[in-house]
């Protein structure tokens, strides 16, 4: 028995969205995919509204997430050990305390000249700023505190924000000096010339700590390995077990294969659709012949993820269930509200 789980981020909006009377996906060719799931059972899956915390929860308790930034910093070596609280970190637009721009296109020498200034020269924090993403470090072990992202506090008072926790009184007052001070910043004085919008607010979220994460072979005694087209699970992967492959072909008899493709939301919808069809023509291409002459099970999984830093409105998710099994003792629901427990019971069947 071969094992995957197909998991496909933002692909979830081509199957809600319509052009003509008809779903997106529909325009897509995609012969093996329609091959492979002409059995398949159909339902939804609740994920979460956020990307990492989402594709965590799927595989370990969500009480033991370690927050975005902790994951994202996997792939750097840039923090010393003294490091105890980990952010995400970046910069918004504000007018008059309200959030007008979410995200400022800003360059990493720009990111990094914003930082440097409001950090005084990593003296107040520390900070590692990578292809427009920076991750901040502070040595105070702080409680763990939800802070928004920053997309869901447009035309919101930042202020209302903050955290109200005392142990957070100094990162509050550096959120709101930076308010006051970046506006007369000369990258903004360059930006306010272009006509491009300023980034005179200094904003943190997703809060991470290090936590010891049960690999995911061990509760389903398989081994499990990883394939990504694009990266963005990666570091998450490794993080909970997962070995990292290059061939669909390593998968073995009674393991477990996660494959991973992402849309990128730059791209048009016409893209979109090439986009899986290459996926089609490629990998699931490979995944129908290893079921023409194995016994499989294939979970795919739609999310409507098109953006890392997005939060989703529905925590839902589709799934399709595809298995050639002779006898396959599982009865799915329509909606599965318990994703973890689900993943965890599906792939402990013997095989």
């Amino acid at each position: 028995m071969k094992n995957f789980i197909i998991t496909l981020n933002g692909y979830g909006q081509m199957l809600k969205e319509n052009v003509r009377d008809r779903s997106l996906f529909e325009y897509a060719v995609k012969d093996n995919f329609n091959s492979i799931t002409e059995k398949g059972k159909w339902g939804y899956i609740r994920l979460g509204k956020t990307f990492e915390k989402a594709y965590f929860s799927l595989f370990a308790d969500q009480s033991d997430f370690p927050g975005e930034s902790f994951i994202r910093s996997l792939k750097y070596n840039g923090f010393s050990e003294k490091i105890a609280t980990l952010f995400l970190g970046g910069f918004l637009t504000h007018v008059e305390g309200k959030v007008v721009e979410t995200r400022p296109r800003l360059s990493d020498k720009e990111l990094y000249g914003l930082l440097d200034f409001v950090s005084e020269g990593q003296t107040k924090f520390q900070f590692v700023v990578n292809n427009g993403e920076s991750i901040i470090g502070f040595t105070k072990n702080l409680p763990v505190k939800h802070l928004p992202f920053p997309c869901s506090m447009k035309n919101m008072e930042f202020e209302i924000c903050l955290p109200a926790d005392r142990e957070f009184a100094d990162i509050n007052n550096i959120i709101n000096i930076s308010s006051r001070v970046l506006v007369s910043h000369p990258i903004n004085n360059v930006r306010e010339d272009l006509s491009e919008p300023i980034a005179n607010l200094f904003w943190l979220w997703g809060m991470g700590k290090r936590k010891h994460i049960l690999p995911f072979y061990e509760k389903i005694n398989k081994k499990t390995f990883y394939i990504s087209l694009d990266n963005d699970l990666n570091d998450l992967s490794c993080l909970l077990g997962f070995k990292q492959v290059n061939d669909i072909s390593m998968c073995e008899d009674g393991s477990l294969l996660w494959l991973n493709n992402t849309l990128d939301c730059k791209e048009n919808k016409a893209l979109w659709v090439k986009r899986f069809e290459r996926f089609d023509r490629d990998s699931l291409n490979h995944i129908r012949r290893i079921c023409a002459k194995d016994e499989c099970r294939i979970l795919f999984i739609f999310d409507s993820f098109t953006d890392k830093d997005m939060v989703l409105n529905s925590e839902w998710g589709i799934y399709c269930v595809v298995t050639n099994c002779s006898s396959f003792p599982f009865r799915l629901k329509k909606h599965i509200r318990k994703s973890r427990i689900f993943i965890e019971d599906f792939f402990k069947i013997n095989g």
